[in-house]
């Protein structure tokens, strides 16, 4: 699988330094805009990353980009559909809502809804979680 990391610090990567001139020049350039701290009422500015992805995701099967939400902490994975569709077999999907929250690395979710199955459409087919979910707590463990 051939991959395009951004974000990533650069001097822990001696890989960096093999990939071709137009893609060190594309990470430099994509590095400000993808741990760009998006303020409250500007959610808007998703999108800037989002249109990025989808134009670099034909030249290549995935991206990987540093995930602001965690701190940096963890990453932000993007497939093409015909790598993940050829690659990864669907096991398990939930939606979550965070019922308690600290800070970013302390809050705790409730499972709303479950999938467990795809149908013929490849969609995934949503059931509502039962019994009911007493709640995950979530630390900075998950990032390690």
């Amino acid at each position: 699988m051939r991959s395009v990391v951004l974000g990533a610090d650069t001097n822990k990567l001696t890989e960096f330094n093999n990939l071709p001139p137009y893609l060190q020049g594309v990470h430099d350039f994509l590095n400000d805009i993808f741990v760009e701290e998006i303020k409250e009422g500007q959610e808007y500015n998703y999108y800037k990353t989002a249109s990025i992805c989808k134009s670099m995701i034909g030249n290549t099967n995935s991206i990987l980009y540093p995930s602001f939400a965690s701190k940096l902490k963890g990453w932000n994975y993007v497939f093409s559909v015909n790598e993940f569709n050829e690659s990864f077999k669907f096991v398990e999907s939930r939606i979550q809502e965070v019922t308690e929250f600290k800070s970013p690395f302390e809050f705790k979710v409730k499972c709303l809804y479950r999938a467990i199955s795809v149908d013929k459409f490849k969609d995934l087919k949503w059931e509502k979680s039962t019994p009911e979910c007493k709640g995950h707590n979530i630390d900075d463990m998950i990032y390690e």
